[in-house]
């Protein structure tokens, strides 16, 4: 758990990035500031049903993304730096490739959609895992689908119980239907937000958690009014004491659609936090990718 380098790539898959393409032009911030109380009252009535769908109007739309990216890692009390390069593959593949000096490839971490590839060519090994490799060793329940969303800036919904995932991963169910059944909706002076819990029921399990309640996860998602652009997802579990918030800034049009290209990640629990920041260099998007993976004969496979 304290080596650096692993908790720089379980945090690549997780956090959340920015996307902008060669024809990019800066647009103006849609940053929250502290407004009056008239512009709370600015803030149109939408039911959950009608924001969800306004929210996911605004969802770049692409085939393939390529970017080079900047990182900045602060790990126990230091800060760390890493280049690197993301790929997606719409609803099929993501590839993170991290750069050692000189550009040259020092490891590569390939999502598919039921399992997880990391190469060490340094070491010339390499490992094979599936998504329950998140909660084994992280204690976070992460799917392929989660990650693509909180990469693109679309909902990332944190499944909290048996019941909400099978809903999740029913055939016949909606994504809108399970975010109607799951969130309720209120705003702060600038801003929606989507909630799974009401300020009484968190007050009330910290004040006496019930003895069948196994665990309390509460999601919070902020939505900036006007934009209907994502601008913060948080995630909290009460039992456990450990939280993930995930922060979008530096809106850019791309393709007629505002897009983070920069983000803060923190995750905490009880006695220490991470801190992840990401800035874009370079995007390519809905060019021709690559995915073809060839692992060397040589390279040894870790069970």
């Amino acid at each position: 758990m304290h080596n650096l380098f692993r908790y720089i790539l379980f945090l690549l898959l997780i956090i959340v990035t920015f996307f902008s393409c060669k024809t990019t032009s800066k647009t103006t911030q849609i940053e929250a500031e502290k407004q009056s109380q008239q512009q709370q009252n600015k803030l149109s009535n939408y039911g959950i049903g009608k924001l969800l769908d306004s929210v996911s109007s605004k969802y770049l739309l692409y085939n393939n993304i390529s970017i080079k990216i900047n990182v900045i890692a602060e790990l126990f009390n230091e800060s760390h730096q890493l280049e690197g390069i993301l790929r997606i593959k719409k609803d099929s593949i993501i590839s993170i490739s991290l750069l050692a000096p000189l550009g040259i490839e020092a490891a590569k971490i390939i999502l598919y959609a039921d399992s997880i590839l990391f190469i060490n060519k340094f070491k010339k090994e390499y490992f094979i895992r599936p998504y329950s490799f998140f909660e084994q060793q992280f204690q976070l329940e992460l799917t392929f689908n989660d990650i693509q969303s909180i990469l693109t800036n679309q909902l990332f919904l944190y499944s909290e119980t048996d019941e909400e995932r099978n809903l999740a991963m029913n055939e016949f169910s909606s994504e809108r239907d399970y975010i109607k059944k799951t969130f309720f909706k209120d705003k702060d002076s600038v801003n929606y937000i989507l909630k799974t819990h009401r300020k009484h029921k968190i007050k009330r399990y910290l004040k006496k958690p019930l003895k069948d309640e196994k665990s309390f996860i509460v999601e919070n998602i902020k939505i900036v009014h006007n934009q209907f652009k994502i601008q913060a997802i948080e995630v909290i579990d009460y039992s456990e004491k450990r939280s993930l918030l995930v922060e979008y800034s530096n809106f850019e049009t791309i393709n007629n659609t505002l897009f983070p290209t920069m983000f803060n990640f923190t995750a905490k629990d009880s006695t220490q936090q991470f801190v992840l920041k990401l800035m874009y260099k370079k995007i390519n998007l809905n060019q021709e990718l690559n995915f073809s993976i060839n692992i060397p004969s040589t390279y040894k496979k870790i069970y």
